[in-house]
């Protein structure tokens, strides 16, 4: 059995056991994924679509739809479509009900897909993007060439993944075997990996605090601001944002 095969069924299977409370399930359903640093996450994402005004979006590892509600009402321009993908049908179960409106309205459409094989043609989306997807990948950098292949020319490709130098996630990558891959999510190696397909690579630091208390959201607004600031600490921001640009080559 080849060890892609046993990594994507250990992140299937958990997933299958966690879908269903997967969004507030700790500390006694005090904590919600629908926080401001996920807000934050895709609101960085939009910037560059606001730009682009791409009329085919393609999300890799949709998850519960969290991000892609905010996506989908939040982005303001009508004439696009919407495809999400991820590998466990329960998370996009949950996904189906949370965007039942955009579905139902033909604005999105979800389907259960391996991001190293997706079920696309060559060249068939405008814009592609995924948020903390890439290191659930047995192959980090096999994902981005697939997403890669699916972008159209001259368009272009957004990753947001969980910094290793920051403390939670390089404990969560030592002790979680579904987030191991944690381990290899550097700035230079991000980098590399999109140098290798994409053109205009750039990779910046994101998020430095908490998303709890949300009463402190403002305190935390700043503090995030002054961190990216310093060099220092900059560099153990919680993620990393990559974009990069699809030219023919």
């Amino acid at each position: 059995m080849d060890t892609n095969f046993r990594f994507s069924n250990l992140q299937r299977e958990y997933y299958h056991r966690q879908a269903k409370d997967y969004d507030g399930r700790r500390f006694w359903k005090l904590y919600c994924r629908q926080n401001r640093n996920h807000i934050k996450k895709i609101e960085k994402v939009l910037e560059i679509v606001k730009k682009e005004h791409p009329k085919s979006i393609l999300e890799v590892g949709t998850g519960t739809g969290i991000h892609a509600e905010w996506f989908l009402r939040n982005y303001e321009n009508n004439k696009f479509n919407f495809t999400g993908v991820d590998l466990s049908p329960d998370m996009l179960s949950v996904a189906k009900k949370r965007l039942q409106y955009f579905i139902d309205k033909g604005k999105a459409k979800l389907k259960v897909a391996n991001a190293l094989s997706l079920p696309f043609k060559n060249e068939a989306f405008d814009f592609v993007f995924c948020v903390a997807t890439i290191h659930h990948l047995e192959y980090p950098e096999t994902g981005i060439r697939e997403m890669v292949r699916v972008l159209k020319s001259g368009h272009k490709l957004v990753v947001v993944e969980p910094n290793r130098l920051f403390p939670i996630n390089l404990y969560a990558g030592l002790t979680n075997p579904i987030e191991r891959n944690v381990l290899k999510l550097s700035k230079n190696n991000l980098y590399l990996w999109g140098k290798k397909y994409l053109d205009k690579v750039k990779v910046e630091n994101l998020l430095y605090t908490p998303p709890y208390p949300a009463a402190f959201k403002g305190v935390f607004d700043r503090l995030d601001l002054l961190f990216s600031k310093v060099p220092l600490l900059n560099n153990f921001s919680i993620m990393l944002f990559m974009s990069g640009e699809k030219t023919s080559r």
